[in-house]
């Protein structure tokens, strides 16, 4: 098991690695590598997310909202132009889907128009327990919010279940295999456990694989999960527009790159170690495969859709109102200062800015 320059060892506390392995595999010698990292990340005693893995500038990872609140006053300007195009519908149904702490939807539901408001009920959805409970105490008493576990929704609803759903840096946490060329077929990435370490196991693949011939050894991601989700978000009753911001790029684009390239992993706001290392103490994430996802999704870049969104309006605002009050340096001009700051972070198109927004209107 290689671990490269960019994946640190943190090594675990004595024991955990086979506490993990019997809870994961049970009696079984190997499992498949989507359903390893689905257990690294959300099983419910010793996944990441059912410990303490968390964003935010006190958690593991920082994403768009937790930079501060302009990503969240844009995204309700979308949010409100949206109710908008669909005849300001009443109710007006939103579904975040990994919600987290509740970052973005306190940003959105504070900063939507009056008449929006109104309209709106706001879903936040996380599988993360800690994580819920943070969102809920955040948002007690909020009019027109609710919080569940689970999407898409199990059983019909009374009317839409969702006119818009929104996920932010979803599509990249959901489990994903791994496939490896032989040169004339494929191998699948699976875990196993020898002497008391992880290692990687290479089994042929089970059942068709939808990917032209590689060179041996060239792996690939395979990700079913990531694309079942979208396909059953798609069928939701009323639906109509889905939104996912995230790291994207074509499954052509990665092969000719090291897995370590499109697999990361993090902790502690650093990149973490081999994704067979520290299991369950470590965020784990993949580049989406923009060519593996249904239908015909409109790609633009973060940066793109944010200054569609109203960006450039608010950071000219800011520019103005840190200039005259620079020299006195009041609190308005400090909170133009920060603003400017979060858009130079947001739109970098080496960071945040270069994530992709993929969305899907009816």
């Amino acid at each position: 098991m290689s671990s490269p320059a960019n994946w640190r060892s943190e090594g675990e506390p004595p024991g955990e690695i086979e506490e993990f392995w019997r809870e994961l595999a049970g009696t079984r010698d190997t499992v498949r590598f989507d359903e390893y990292v689905a257990g690294c990340l959300y099983h419910p005693l010793v996944g990441f997310y059912s410990r303490s893995g968390r964003s935010g500038r006190d958690g593991d990872f920082l994403t768009s909202p937790e930079v501060g609140p302009l990503f969240g006053t844009l995204v309700a300007r979308a949010v409100e132009a949206w109710w908008e195009q669909i005849g300001r519908p009443d109710p007006f149904a939103v579904v975040e889907v990994g919600a987290g702490r509740g970052t973005l939807a306190a940003e959105v539901l504070g900063e939507v128009g009056e008449a929006c408001a109104e309209a709106l009920r706001y879903r936040l959805v996380e599988v993360s327990a800690p994580q819920l409970e943070i969102a809920r105490a955040r948002l007690e008493g909020v009019r027109g919010v609710d919080f569940g576990s689970e999407w898409p929704p199990a059983r019909r609803t009374v009317g839409p279940a969702a006119h818009v759903v929104i996920a932010n840096e979803l599509l990249d946490n959901l489990a994903f295999r791994v496939l490896q060329s032989t040169g004339d077929g494929w191998d699948e990435l699976h875990v196993g456990m020898v002497d008391g370490e992880l290692v990687e196991i290479l089994l042929p693949v089970t059942g068709e694989v939808p990917f032209p011939r590689l060179p041996p050894g060239v792996r690939i991601p395979w990700q079913v999960e990531a694309a079942t989700w979208v396909e059953r978000t798609l069928a939701v009753e009323g639906l109509r527009r889905l939104v996912c911001f995230d790291y994207a790029r074509t499954t052509a684009e990665m092969a000719p790159r090291r897995w370590w390239e499109w697999v990361r992993t993090y902790r502690g706001h650093r990149r973490g170690s081999h994704p067979l290392e520290s299991p369950g103490r470590q965020d784990i994430t993949c580049d989406v495969a923009l060519d593996q996802l249904p239908g015909r999704p409109t790609v633009v870049t973060q940066a793109e859709f944010l200054r569609e969104a109203g960006l450039d309006e608010i950071t000219a605002e800011a520019e103005r109102i840190w200039l005259e009050g620079a020299a006195r340096g009041d609190l308005e001009a400090l909170a133009a200062r920060s603003s400017l700051s979060e858009a130079r972070a947001l739109t970098d198109p080496g960071g945040l800015g270069g994530f992709k927004v993929i969305q899907w209107v009816r």
